[in-house]
C-alpha cells in the first residue's frame, strides 16, 4: 500500500453559460491519498460502484464479486455459483447490503458461522432473468432496480416492473422524486407508476446523464459531455453549463459546497456551488487511474474511487495540505512572510514567491541561502527585507532589490522605539540600520558571542532584545537592549548553566505577551526573576526530555512548537486553550514526522503555513476535519483449530450487528492441542496500516495487553468462561469502541460434574467393599493370633533386646550418612556457584543487547551447558553457547575448563570466531593430556560463537555441531554447522572456517544445544526433535524476547511433564 501525495493543480477549465471563463486558482497545495492495486485486493481491475455497511466495512463492485474491505484485510464474496460479476451496491435501512449483478439481485447476509455470503432474492422478483442489475437505490424502504428490462421496484407491499419506452439509460433521486432518463427521449419523472416526462426533458434526450445532486437550493443534473443542467422550481430543465472537451463519469456531493467529478482522463474536478473550480486531483500526481468511474464518501470523509485499474482513497477532507518539488521549491524552506499580496518563501536556494496558480516562482537576483524575512513600512511603500547568506537586501514591489548591508545574517527585526531603525542578528553579531533622509544607513556591529553563533532573537516593547544561539559546546541566551547602539555603557548580559539553562545545544527565543521563553534541546524554559525554569504549561511535558526546535504564536493564541526527541524524531502541532488549559494537538500532522520545520508564518484567515526540509505545509483551521469520527474495533474471524468459529458477522431480526446477541452463545468443546485464533480489523481508514491495536481474554489475561500492530492472537485455554476483546487506535490517537466476542470452553468428560458424582459414588462403594473385606480378614486372625501370642510373648522380649541394639546402631549410622549428604550437597552448591560465575552476566548482557532472554535449565544442580560472552578488543561483541562433555558435576568442571580456554583466546587477541575456536581446542587438547593416557581424554564441547559487529550491521560466527538459526521476514533461515566438536577429535587437526552473515533490523537470532530437543516428554513420551523446534521458535519469533522466554519455559515444563530431564538445556535469542 503506498501513501502519495496528489498535487491540486488545475488541468481543466469549466465554461458557463456559454462564456469561457478560467478557473478559479488552485492555492490548496496537495492531499495525502493511497491507491490499492488488483494485486493487493485480488481482484480485477475495474471497480464499478462503492459502498460502507452500518459497522463501517468497505464493499467494492467487482468482475469477481464483492471485494470486502475491513482496514486489515482484502478478501472476495462470491456471486452464485457462476462467480457472477457484481454491477452496483447500496446499503438499506436495515444495515444490509444489497448487490445487483449481470444476472442476479440479492443480499449479504451471514451464514450459520457468521461468514458473509451473497443470498440472492431473484425468486422474489417474480422472474427467472433479470439481464444486468445495473444500479440499486433504496428509498424509503423500497429498492428502486434499474435493470436491462426495466425498472423493478421492490416494497413491503410488493414488487412493481415498470417497462420504459426504450432502454433505460439510468436513474436517479432528487428530494423525494425518482427521475428515468430514457434513451431518445430524455428524462421522465416517475409519477403513480409512471413515467411522466419532465418539462423540456428532451433537451438531454442524447446526453447521457451521469449523476444527480442536491447542492445548496438547487436540483442538478450532470451529463457525460453536455455540462450541468438545473431542474428549476417550476419542473424546467435549464442548461447551466458544460465542460470544455471532457467526458464524466460520475459525481457525488462531498459537502455543502462541494462536489467531485469523476472524469473520464483526468481523474476528479471538484467545483463549488458557483461551478467554479476549487481543485483537481489527477494522474499526474500518482492517481491510480484516470477514469473515475465510482466515487463513495465514507464515514471518515475520505473520497474512495473506483477506476479501471484500481481504487483510490483520498483525504479531501483535511485541514493539512502540501507543496513540494512540483510546485517549484527546490530547496530547504528557512523563513515565511507575506509581501505584495503573495506568499514569499526564503528557502536555501533563493527566495520564491507564490503564483496565481499556486506555483512557487524565483525571484531573480536572489540565488544564495536566504533566512529571516521582514516587511518595512516605507511611507506608502513597503519594503521586504530578506537575510540573505552575504548581506540584507531590501525588495521594493517591483521585484526590484538593493544590499542594504554586509555580513552573514539569520534574522531581521524592526525596533519598537524607533520604527525606522533595524536590528539584525548576523552569524556572528548583533548589527542596526537606520532609515535616514531616505536612505539607510549602517550603525554599530557588536560582536560578543564567544563559543556561541546567534542565530535568532525577539525584542520586547521596552527595546530589550533577547538572542538565542546555535553552540555545539558552549552556548545559552544573551541579553541586551536597543540602545546598545548609541549608549557604551550598556554591556551584553549572558544566561546559561548557572541560569538554568541545560548546556550546549541551541536556543531559540518566543515572547508571549511580556514573559520570555528558551527553546531548548532539554525543553521550554521561561526566564523568572534572572533565571530560566522548565515550563510545561503548554500542553507538552518537558520532564521526558523532548527539545523545542521552533515555537510561534497564532494571532488566535495558539502556541505552535516544533519538538524533537533524543532520537531526532520530530513532531509537529500546536497547543490550544480549553477550559483555562493549554492541550496539545499534533494529530494532524502524525504523517509529516520526517519534516523538520525550521519557519511557521501565521497567514490570513486562519492559515498556518510551515517551512523546512521537505517543502512547505499549509495548515487550514477553516476546514473543520473531525479526527473525533467514533470507528469500531470488529473481531473479524475466530478459528478453534482448523476449524472455522466465527466468519466475523452477527445477524438478528434480519438485521448485521455491529456486537455479540446475547442469546447467542459459542460453547467448545475442550481440546488442550487445540488454539483458539482470533483475527481483528478496525474500520479506521486514514492511513490503515499504522493502525494499533490492545487486546485482553477476561478470564485468562490479567491486564490488557500492550498497543501493537499486530491483528492476530492465540491461546490454548482450559475448560472456562472468556471473553475475548479488542479496541483498536488510529494514527491520530483515536480509540475505537471495544468488540467482545464471548465464549465457553466445556471441560473434557472426565472432568464434567457427572464424571466427579461418579467417581465419589464409585470411591465410596470401593471403601465399602473394602471395609466389609477387611472386617472378615481380621476376625480369621485374630483366632489364629490368639493361640501363637503366648509363643511369642518370649520371642518379642528377646526381640526387643536385640531391636534396641540395631536401633542404637541404626541411628549412628543414620547421623554418619546425614553428615555426609549435608558436605556432599554443599559441594555441589558450592560448585554451582562457582560455574555461574564463569557465566555471562545479566551486566554484560544489558549492555551490549537490547532485547534478549537466556533459557538455560540444568540436569542438575551443576550443567554442563554453558553461555559465555564479553566485549572484544575491536569492539565487536562475542557470544558462545556450548554443551560441554557430560552433565553434572563432570560436566560442569569441564566447561569450566571449556570458558577458561574461551578466555585464554580471547586474551591472546584473536577476533574471529573461527580464530578463538580453533585457539579453544588446542588449549583443550593440551590440558586433557595430562589424563594419563597417550592421547588425552576425547572430551571439549559442540558450541557456537557469534561475534556481533552492530555498527555494520553483521555478525561473524563458527558453529561446532549446533546450529544458528535467524528467522527474517516470518522466515527460519539455519547455519548449519560444521561436524566436529571443539576438542580431541578425528578431525582435531582441520581448521574451522564460520563465516559473515549480513543482519538486517528486526531479525531475531537463537542458538541453543541439543538438551530441549532431546528431551522425552508429550502424550507418547517421545522426544520434541529439532524439526518441531524450529517450527515451534518460528511461531513465536514475532512475540518479545521476554515473552518468548516464558514460551518457551511453559512449553519444555508441559511436554516434560513427570519425565526425568535427559540433558542441561540452554536456549538463546536476540533481536536485532
Amino acid at each position: 500500500m503506498k501513501v502519495i501525495i496528489v498535487n491540486i493543480i488545475i488541468l481543466i477549465s469549466l465554461v458557463f453559460q456559454g462564456a469561457a471563463q478560467n478557473s478559479s486558482p488552485s492555492l490548496n497545495g496537495t492531499f495525502l491519498f493511497q491507491n490499492y492495486s488488483p494485486k493487493e485486493y485480488n481482484g480485477n481491475p475495474q471497480i464499478f460502484d462503492i459502498v460502507q455497511d452500518s459497522r463501517g466495512i468497505m464493499y467494492f463492485s467487482n468482475q469477481k464479486g464483492i471485494i470486502e474491505y475491513d482496514g486489515t484485510k482484502w478478501s472476495t464474496i462470491q456471486i452464485g455459483q457462476e462467480d457472477l460479476r457484481c454491477l452496483s451496491l447500496a446499503k438499506g435501512k436495515d444495515g444490509l447490503i444489497y448487490a445487483g449483478a449481470n444476472g442476479d439481485f440479492g443480499v449479504l447476509k451471514p451464514n450459520a458461522s457468521g461468514s458473509l455470503q451473497f443470498v440472492s432474492e431473484l425468486g422474489n422478483l417474480g422472474t427467472e432473468t433479470i439481464g444486468r442489475v445495473a444500479k440499486i437505490i433504496i428509498q424509503d424502504n423500497k429498492k428502486y432496480l434499474k435493470t436491462e428490462q426495466g425498472l423493478y421496484i421492490i416494497s413491503p407491499e410488493g414488487l412493481d416492473f415498470i417497462a420504459p419506452e426504450t432502454e433505460m439509460e439510468d436513474i436517479f433521486f432528487l428530494g423525494n422524486k425518482l427521475y428515468v432518463m430514457q434513451k431518445g427521449l430524455g428524462l421522465f419523472l416517475l409519477k403513480d407508476k409512471e413515467l411522466k416526462p419532465v418539462q423540456e426533458g428532451y433537451l438531454v434526450s442524447n446526453k447521457e446523464i451521469i449523476a444527480s445532486a442536491t447542492f445548496g437550493d438547487r436540483n442538478l443534473f450532470f451529463t457525460a459531455l453536455d455540462g450541468i443542467y438545473e431542474m428549476s422550481n417550476t419542473g424546467r430543465l435549464v442548461k447551466r453549463g458544460v465542460f470544455d472537451g471532457t467526458s464524466l463519469l460520475s459525481a457525488i456531493k462531498i459537502d455543502d459546497n462541494l462536489i467531485s467529478l469523476g472524469t473520464s482522463s483526468n481523474g476528479i474536478i471538484v467545483i463549488d456551488q458557483k461551478f467554479n473550480v476549487v481543485y483537481t486531483v489527477g494522474l499526474e500526481k500518482g492517481l491510480i487511474d484516470a477514469a473515475v468511474k465510482a466515487q463513495f464518501i465514507d464515514n471518515e470523509k475520505n473520497l474512495w474511487l473506483g477506476t479501471n485499474v484500481g481504487i483510490s482513497k483520498v483525504e479531501i477532507n483535511s485541514p493539512v495540505s502540501k507543496f513540494d518539488l512540483t510546485s517549484g521549491l527546490r530547496s530547504t524552506v528557512e523563513g515565511l512572510i507575506r509581501f505584495n499580496n503573495r506568499l514569499h518563501v526564503a528557502s536555501q536556494d533563493g527566495l520564491y514567491s507564490m503564483n496565481d496558480n499556486g506555483f512557487f516562482e524565483k525571484i531573480e537576483g536572489i540565488e544564495k541561502d536566504c533566512y529571516g524575512l521582514h516587511l518595512f513600512p516605507n511611507g506608502n511603500d513597503t519594503l521586504l527585507l530578506i537575510a540573505e547568506v552575504q548581506g540584507v537586501i531590501a525588495l521594493d514591489k517591483k521585484n526590484e532589490k538593493f544590499k542594504l548591508q554586509p555580513g552573514g545574517p539569520w534574522e531581521i527585526q524592526l525596533s519598537p522605539l524607533n520604527p525606522n531603525e533595524i536590528i539584525i542578528v548576523h552569524y556572528d553579531g548583533l548589527a542596526n540600520l537606520v532609515y535616514e533622509n531616505g536612505e539607510f544607513v549602517t550603525g554599530n556591529y557588536f560582536r560578543k558571542f564567544t563559543g556561541a553563533e546567534p542565530f535568532n532573537f525577539v525584542v520586547q516593547e521596552d527595546g530589550t532584545i533577547w538572542i538565542g544561539t546555535i553552540a555545539d559546546l558552549d552556548g545559552g541566551v544573551y541579553k541586551t537592549h536597543v540602545d546598545i547602539f548609541r549608549d557604551s555603557a550598556i554591556k551584553f548580559e549572558r544566561y546559561y548553566t548557572e541560569e538554568g539553562l541545560p548546556a550546549g545545544g541551541s536556543t531559540y527565543m518566543f515572547q508571549k505577551d511580556k514573559d520570555i521563553f528558551a527553546g531548548t534541546d532539554k525543553g521550554l524554559f521561561k526566564y523568572d526573576k534572572g533565571k530560566f525554569v522548565l515550563y510545561n504549561d503548554f500542553g507538552v511535558d518537558f520532564t521526558e526530555e523532548r527539545g523545542v526546535h521552533r515555537i510561534s504564536q497564532d494571532p488566535e493564541g495558539n502556541i505552535w512548537m516544533v519538538l524533537f526527541d533524543v532520537k531526532n524524531n520530530y513532531e509537529i502541532g500546536y497547543s490550544s486553550l480549553v477550559e483555562g488549559k493549554y492541550v496539545w494537538n499534533s494529530s494532524f500532522f502524525s504523517r509529516h514526522s520526517d519534516d523538520i520545520v525550521h519557519a511557521l508564518f501565521h497567514d490570513e484567515n486562519g492559515v498556518t503555513w510551515l517551512g523546512g526540509t521537505n517543502g512547505l505545509i499549509r495548515y487550514d483551521n477553516k476546514i473543520i476535519s473531525n479526527y473525533a469520527i467514533p470507528f469500531n474495533a470488529l473481531i473479524r474471524n475466530v478459528n478453534f483449530g482448523d476449524s472455522l468459529l466465527f466468519g466475523g458477522s452477527y445477524q438478528k431480526d434480519n438485521r448485521v450487528m455491529l456486537s455479540q446477541p446475547d442469546n447467542l452463545e459459542f460453547r467448545l468443546k475442550y481440546s488442550g492441542n487445540k488454539p483458539i485464533t482470533f483475527s481483528f480489523a478496525s474500520t479506521s481508514y486514514i492511513d490503515e496500516n499504522k493502525t494499533e491495536y490492545q487486546f485482553l481474554l477476561e478470564g485468562h489475561d490479567d491486564d490488557w495487553n500492550k498497543w501493537s500492530s499486530r491483528t492476530i492472537k492465540e491461546y490454548y485455554l482450559s475448560e472456562g468462561s472468556y471473553s475475548f476483546k479488542v479496541k483498536a487506535r488510529n494514527i491520530n490517537g483515536l480509540v475505537s469502541s471495544e468488540a467482545v466476542f464471548s465464549f465457553i470452553v466445556l471441560p473434557p468428560w472426565y472432568r464434567t460434574t457427572l464424571a466427579y458424582i461418579l467417581y465419589v459414588i464409585g470411591f465410596v462403594l470401593v471403601v465399602y467393599i473394602i471395609i466389609l473385606l477387611s472386617i472378615r480378614r481380621v476376625k480369621q486372625k485374630n483366632i489364629h493370633l490368639e493361640g501363637i501370642v503366648k509363643e511369642r510373648t518370649k520371642e518379642v522380649v528377646i526381640q526387643k533386646q536385640d531391636a534396641e541394639k540395631q536401633r542404637d546402631i541404626a541411628e549412628h549410622q543414620k547421623e554418619l550418612v546425614e553428615q555426609a549428604h549435608r558436605e556432599i550437597t554443599d559441594s555441589i552448591n558450592y560448585a554451582e556457584r562457582i560455574q555461574r560465575s564463569f557465566l555471562a552476566t545479566d551486566d554484560i548482557l544489558d549492555a551490549n543487547l537490547e532485547e534478549y532472554f537466556v533459557f538455560f535449565q540444568p540436569k542438575e544442580v551443576v550443567s554442563g551447558d554453558f553461555y559465555w560472552a564479553d566485549k572484544l578488543s575491536n569492539g565487536n561483541f562475542a557470544m558462545v553457547n556450548a554443551d560441554s562433555t557430560g552433565h553434572g558435576v563432570p560436566g560442569a568442571i569441564m566447561s569450566i575448563l571449556n570458558i577458561s580456554s574461551i578466555e585464554k583466546a580471547v586474551r591472546l587477541n584473536f577476533l574471529e570466531p573461527y580464530e578463538i575456536f580453533n585457539s579453544t581446542r588446542k588449549t583443550i587438547i593440551e590440558r586433557l593430556k595430562k589424563d594419563g593416557s597417550l592421547e588425552g581424554g576425547k572430551d571439549g564441547m559442540d558450541a557456537s560463537i557469534i561475534c556481533f559487529d552492530f555498527e555494520n550491521n553483521k555478525f561473524t560466527y563458527t558453529a561446532a555441531q549446533n546450529p544458528i538459526w535467524v528467522v527474517r521476514d516470518g522466515a527460519l533461515m539455519e547455519i548449519k554447522p560444521e561436524k566436529m566438536p571443539v576438542g580431541k577429535h578425528d578431525k582435531d587437526s582441520v581448521p574451522f572456517v564460520g563465516g559473515v552473515f549480513e543482519m538486517e533490523k528486526g531479525d531475531v537470532i537463537y542458538t541453543l544445544t541439543d538438551g530441549f530437543q532431546d528431551q522425552f516428554g508429550g502424550p507418547k513420551g517421545k522426544k520434541f526433535m529439532v524439526k518441531k523446534m524450529r517450527e515451534y521458535v518460528l511461531s513465536i519469533s514475532h512475540l518479545s524476547m521476554k515473552e518468548q522466554h516464558t514460551r518457551i519455559s511453559e512449553v519444555f515444563s508441559n511436554w516434560k511433564g513427570d519425565t526425568e530431564q535427559v540433558d542441561d538445556v540452554c536456549v538463546i535469542g536476540v533481536r536485532v
